[in-house]
């Protein structure tokens, strides 16, 4: 996957990428589950990380040819899951409700791939990407601290 600068387009040149993701956070019997989309998944992780209330389990991400598309599955999935629905794009599902949750996304991805361009899903451990972030972020202050004290 290549790397994301701000500015609407990959390091390497190419457009940014259309992302549906889906957090998966865990507490007890129940899963929230936020699904959204974003061009920069794995910075957009990181904010709903530090907003979750709940411990972030599993993050997944279905890389989609355009935002459009992207647009599409995502209220695709919404409106499929709407009895879950808690508040805006978040979803508590109980343990019980896996089966069903997993046919209404094969079903949606089903629905909007393409021969060209098939959907699935890759998902991650969200700690291992959190511990990674804050190391970087350490050794950028470290780094850039005394830039950061003359100013």
């Amino acid at each position: 996957m290549p790397v994301f600068d701000s500015g609407g387009y990959a390091v390497n040149g190419r457009i940014d990428g259309a992302f549906v993701y889906m957090l998966l956070c865990g507490e007890g019997d129940a899963i929230y589950v936020k699904i959204g989309m974003s061009a920069q998944p794995t910075r957009r992780l990181m904010t709903l990380v530090n907003n979750c209330p709940v411990p972030a389990q599993r993050f997944a991400t279905a890389n989609t040819y355009s935002r459009k598309m992207a647009y599409a599955v995502e209220r695709a999935l919404h409106r499929k899951m709407k009895h879950w629905r808690q508040q805006g794009e978040w979803f508590r599902l109980e343990h019980g409700d896996k089966e069903e949750f997993n046919g209404i996304w094969k079903s949606v991805f089903t629905k909007f791939a393409k021969p060209h361009w098939p959907l699935s899903w890759v998902q991650v451990p969200v700690q291992p990407i959190v511990r990674q972030a804050a190391t970087r972020s350490w050794y950028w202050r470290k780094k850039n601290m005394r830039y950061l004290r003359a100013a």
